[in-house]
C-alpha cells in the first residue's frame, strides 16, 4: 500500500465497521466495504488499523 497516490484515500465512520475507499479524479470511483467487528483485535479491527498504518496521510477517519 505504500506510495498510493494522494488522490486515494480511506475512510470510516468512528465505531464503525463501515469504511470507504475512495478516488477522485476522472474515472474516479468508490467502494464501500463493512467488515464485521466482533471486538478490539479481531480480523477486521486489525485490517482497519492496517490501513491507517499503512497509507499515512490518505487516511482520514470519519
Amino acid at each position: 500500500m505504500r506510495g498510493h497516490p494522494p488522490h486515494v484515500r480511506f475512510a470510516w465512520p468512528a465505531g464503525s465497521a463501515d469504511f470507504t475507499i475512495e478516488s477522485a479524479g476522472a474515472g474516479s470511483s468508490r467502494v464501500s466495504v463493512q467488515l464485521k467487528c466482533s471486538g478490539p483485535g479481531d480480523l477486521a479491527d486489525r485490517v482497519l488499523g492496517s490501513l491507517a498504518d499503512r497509507v499515512d496521510d490518505n487516511f482520514t477517519p470519519g
